[in-house]
């Protein structure tokens, strides 16, 4: 793994805001989920209004203080 590239843990992705790419605010993540036998994960995202949104990691564009 190079500087740059550096693993994010569940512990460290639950709670933060998720932004997209016109900087709005999507909501909150809650959860992480996996379909057995397929590649990557997804983000289970509390929206503004309540509703339970799934983004997949390869939407993801960057994560640090905020998923975008």
């Amino acid at each position: 793994m190079s500087k740059q590239e550096k693993a994010m843990t569940k512990d460290r992705l639950i709670g933060m805001e998720v932004i997209d790419s016109d900087g709005c605010t999507v909501g909150t993540v809650k959860d992480i989920a996996f379909t057995v036998g397929k590649m990557g994960m997804t983000l289970i995202v509390e929206t503004k209004k309540g509703e339970s949104k799934e983004v997949p990691w390869e939407e993801i564009q960057a994560a640090g203080d905020y998923v975008i």
